[in-house]
């Protein structure tokens, strides 16, 4: 070794967008899937009412008669305090961090 060697160790850091997750020695690097949300729909003859306090929001017939508002199987209802959405969310993208760093 000559003495204006230097030595550096190599770590790895995840990409641009990824969080980077340990479990004891195993680390990986997470990007949240992509959400698709759509608007309820309802039966024919009735509107969506919003922000019904403490509840899901409702369809509404013109005589006050009250329904559930409809979602597709694959979007779930996600209740929420500005209106509720059906809202699908995609698994999200791991993968090994592979961005060279060195110390």
């Amino acid at each position: 070794m000559s003495a204006g060697s230097t030595f550096a160790e190599l770590y790895f850091k995840c990409q641009n967008g990824y969080s980077m997750h340990t479990s004891g020695q195993n680390v990986r690097c997470v990007k949240a899937g992509p959400v698709q949300t759509i608007m309820p729909s309802c039966p024919p003859g009735t509107a969506l009412v919003a922000n019904v306090v403490g509840t899901a929001d409702r369809c509404r017939a013109a005589n006050g008669q009250n329904f559930p508002y409809l979602c597709p199987p694959t979007h779930p209802a996600d209740v929420r305090p500005k209106g509720d959405m059906c809202e699908h969310k995609d698994p999200p993208s791991i993968i090994a961090p592979a961005v060279p760093v060195s110390i």
